[in-house]
């Protein structure tokens, strides 16, 4: 019988973390500082080092060893994966080692009457620079370029499926580099883009082929089974006029990447690839806001979120996370909400390892005057983003007394607490349902809104005030869905019920902008753009699923309930929108405060004390009622 050696059966593997990547390429540098240092001389003397010289190279290693490998580890080069190794780890390695040699040179400067460095050739000094580069750089990039140039050969012969990407921008250049560094099931076939001067352009090695108009004429000739829409920043109509193109051209597998909010500080990759959603077509505006201006209003900050497990909250969280704060401290009297963001904070942290926030989560009621007060007092925010508030209006019809209390109290606890505690910055989330009120959580949030505006001189209060948020637990998209699920019908109050709506991440893009530009005392209002017929999102649902509106799943009209409008306005009759903001899509809505502070307080207080007394409902509501209206 024949036997074969083989050694992977007598030494183990290794098993590769983090802590093997390190051990690596640490070894792999002080191997490299020490084979450039010899190089160096005999590149210096062509290859003949004087005897004079020899005695002095153990003591110089020795010290370009304590000099750079410590400067290696500051800048972090051995924090990355080395297949999905970028330009930016090159740069990195090209900073360390030029700070690295700078010091060092710094060093045999102000050493420069030692025997030692008086019979050191300066010249060796920039050649051990420049050896010393190539090497670390070389071996970073060593198993990418070999990924690229035989793997790439072996995939050209692979039967697969081809796409093309909608977009050369940033976006794009990141998937189309996620994709070969992958085993995605498609290949990519070329890029389509609108920009002139990307026309026969190349990313990666992947071809502009020309517009996206031009999408049918390209598929038909490349044989294209899927595209994906990489153009983060496109608005709905841009993106539902390219699934018509891609549908006109047969092209069934349709994919795109989420919004331009999901990739502050970080890059697109394939697992952002997703269906195309409702949100979609209905939802995405086109926004730009300064990521300067967000970053000056959150980095280094300590941020405080009520109501951080919420759909407005929770997206709060996720964004503000991302700007990089000192300390971010997300409350929520939901425990099992709370459990989320903790899992959300692992999930960031996760993805984004070098971001060093600090993050506290706490279970707690606003109403609790004190709870919230020790909450500040001990963690001193610099920004507080109020988001805790009963929304839902038919609920609160029947509750008038918990409407009250929570959106009304409990804000003033949440502002009493951030003026003792010194916050700088305290930012509201309202709604357009606070625009002539015709329901009590709309009255609500209207009190709430004067009520920060009292506080505007001693913190800069600002609300902001935007329409409903598309697939928010318990609005339509959710309850949609689930009707489709289970076969329909779908139920709409009535055929000419139309609201605004807006995607998550970039309503909370919008928010963080206005709250950066705000100076204090001001209702800002947010584009939300045409407003969208219900029963046009219910239709466009019904078609994402696959099936025909009417004929597969019914849509049947009950009524509006007591309070519901069939549209919302985003201005009150004594506002006016003020031309001074600086984003096109916000905009200032100057409003009229009571004009009597102290009745309007006195009021307020009977109001609150009734509620808690548990007041009749028609009662309270006819209080509430009256007191938004002498405003």
């Amino acid at each position: 019988m024949k036997l074969h050696f083989n050694p992977k059966y007598l030494l183990p593997r290794l098993k590769r973390t983090s802590h093997t990547r390190f051990l690596f390429f640490f070894l792999s540098d002080v191997l490299i500082i020490i084979l450039s240092l010899y190089a160096s001389f005999l590149i210096r003397f062509d290859l003949t080092v004087p005897d004079q010289y020899k005695q002095f190279i153990p003591s110089f290693l020795l010290i370009t060893l304590i000099v750079l490998l410590p400067i290696f580890i500051l800048k972090r080069l051995y924090h990355f994966t080395w297949v999905y190794v970028s330009i930016d780890i090159l740069i990195s390695v090209f900073n360390a080692v030029t700070y690295g040699f700078l010091f060092l040179g710094f060093l045999l400067f102000i050493g420069r009457a030692h025997y030692l460095t008086l019979n050191l050739p300066r010249s060796i000094v920039v050649i051990d620079y420049v050896l010393v580069f190539i090497g670390t750089s070389g071996i970073r990039v060593a198993k990418r370029v070999y990924y690229e140039m035989f793997r790439k050969a072996t995939r050209k012969n692979e039967n697969k499926p081809r796409l093309i990407i909608i977009g050369a921008g940033d976006a794009g250049e990141q998937l189309i580099r996620s994709i070969k560094q992958t085993e995605y099931p498609f290949t990519i076939a070329g890029i389509l883009d609108d920009s002139d001067i990307k026309q026969n352009t190349s990313i990666h090695g992947v071809y502009v082929l020309g517009r996206i108009k031009d999408l049918p004429k390209i598929s038909a000739k490349e044989t294209v089974a899927s595209i994906i829409i990489a153009l983060p920043s496109a608005s709905s109509s841009e993106i539902k006029q390219i699934v018509a193109t891609a549908q006109e051209a047969g092209v069934a597998h349709i994919k795109t990447l989420p919004s331009l909010a999901s990739f502050i500080n970080r890059n697109a990759s394939v697992q952002d690839i997703r269906d195309i959603d409702v949100e979609d077509l209905l939802g995405r505006k086109k926004v730009s806001v300064s990521l300067t201006a967000l970053s000056e209003l959150i980095a280094k900050k300590t941020v405080l979120i009520t109501g951080a497990a919420g759909s407005i909250g929770f997206e709060l969280v996720k964004q503000i996370y991302r700007l990089s704060p000192a300390k971010l401290i997300a409350c929520d009297m939901d425990e099992t909400g709370v459990f989320m963001v903790e899992q959300l904070f692992k999930d960031e942290s996760a993805t984004l390892p070098n971001n060093s926030v600090k993050t506290v989560s706490v279970v707690a009621n606003i109403l609790h005057k004190e709870k919230i007060g020790s909450l500040c007092a001990e963690h001193r925010p610099d920004i507080v983003f109020h988001a805790a508030a009963y929304k839902h209006v038919r609920i609160m019809e029947r509750e008038p007394d918990q409407a009250i209390l929570t959106n009304i109290a409990g804000t003033w606890n949440v502002i009493e607490a951030a003026r003792e505690a010194g916050v700088k910055k305290f930012v509201l989330i309202s709604t357009d349902k606070a625009v002539n009120p015709s329901s009590v959580m709309g009255m609500t949030k209207r009190v709430a809104e004067m009520l920060i505006m009292y506080y505007a001189n001693a913190i800069k209060c600002v609300a902001v005030r935007f329409g409903n948020v598309l697939g928010s637990r318990g609005s339509v998209v959710p309850l949609f869905k689930q009707q489709i699920l289970s076969g329909g019908p779908i139920t709409i109050t009535h055929p000419n019920m139309q609201r605004y709506f807006m995607v998550p991440s970039e309503a909370i893009l919008l928010v963080l902008e206005a709250a950066a530009i705000g100076k204090g005392g001001e209702i800002f209002v947010l584009d939300m753009g045409s407003p969208v017929k219900i029963i046009t999102l219910a239709e466009t649902m019904i078609s994402l699923a696959g099936l025909e509106p009417y004929k597969d799943i019914p849509i049947i009209f009950t009524k509006p309930s007591s309070g519901e409008k069939l549209f919302e306005e985003l201005l009150t009759d004594k506002e006016h929108v003020g031309a001074s903001t600086e984003h096109e899509k916000i905009f200032i809505a100057k409003n009229h405060h009571p004009s009597d502070t102290k009745l309007f307080f006195e009021k307020l207080q009977s109001i609150i004390t009734h509620a808690k007394e548990g007041g009749a409902t028609e009662m309270l509501k006819t209080e509430l009622t009256a007191l938004v209206s002498a405003v």
